[in-house]
């Protein structure tokens, strides 16, 4: 009879042991995805602010590129003895 309520008592411990890993386990994930799940909403909320909405989309056709130096960069340039 105490041998049979000992191998009950190792098992419970065992399966307590065990639930207590799980629920660590369960415990980091819940973190690691509350985490993702804030990172997401801040991004909506920054793509869905006014300020983002007003943004305007660059494309190609839109972009500038300088070639020469522009007379900006050419005053200061004369200005600070050749060098920025």
């Amino acid at each position: 009879m105490t041998l049979f309520f000992s191998g009950k008592e190792v098992t419970k411990g065992y399966t307590i042991k065990r639930l207590e890993a799980t629920r660590q386990t369960l415990t980091k994930e819940s973190e690691i995805i509350g985490s993702k799940v804030a990172g997401a909403q801040a991004m909506q909320v920054a793509l869905t602010s006014n300020h983002a909405q007003s943004m305007i989309n660059l494309t190609e056709k839109r972009i500038t590129y300088l070639r020469r130096e522009s007379n900006l960069a050419q005053q200061f340039r004369s200005i600070n003895g050749g060098s920025f």
